[in-house]
């Protein structure tokens, strides 16, 4: 039962944003395969549970509300970098307990999909020293082009500073 509740509440996510379903089922279906699965995955929610239960969040809406802010995540609707934030906010919790919460979600579940969030949002993202954290926004594929293309500029000018190699 506890799947169940975490799951569905990962795609009831259009109150909060005020998305259609069919807009985000677009979304979903605009997914690299590793996020789709990363949304529906059992070990994702099983360490959901244990990184709950483990900072004291035992009410199982609350632990639904924050898997709905992982899916949002994966999604593209919520930055990563705010995700401590928004948990502090909804659920009424202490930024150090929200903070430790958001650390430890993406050690365990963002960091496995690393590479796929990194192209989703055009950021880096790399563990912390306390546990995690991550950075932000999502950036459209015209600006991806346009980097893409300022990088092969980049590679095409020579610099005048550097000596030659002999």
């Amino acid at each position: 039962m506890r799947y169940f509740n975490i799951l569905y509440c990962r795609f009831d996510i259009y109150i909060m944003l005020q998305y259609s379903k069919e807009q985000l089922w677009q979304l979903y279906e605009g997914l690299p395969d590793e996020l789709k699965a990363a949304v529906f995955s059992e070990t994702n929610a099983d360490n959901l549970y244990e990184i709950c239960q483990k900072n004291e969040i035992k009410d199982n809406s609350a632990i639904s509300e924050i898997a709905k802010k992982i899916t949002y995540v994966f999604l593209g609707l919520l930055k990563p970098n705010e995700l401590q934030d928004i948990i502090s906010t909804d659920l009424n919790i202490e930024k150090k307990q929200a903070s430790q919460i958001a650390n430890e979600i993406n050690n365990y579940i963002f960091l496995p999909v690393r590479k796929n969030l990194e192209q989703l949002y055009q950021i880096e993202m790399k563990p912390s020293a306390m546990v995690n954290t991550i950075p932000t926004a999502r950036k459209s594929a015209a600006m991806t082009e346009k980097n893409k293309s300022a990088e092969k500029i980049k590679s095409k000018i020579k610099d005048r500073y550097r000596e030659a190699v002999v």
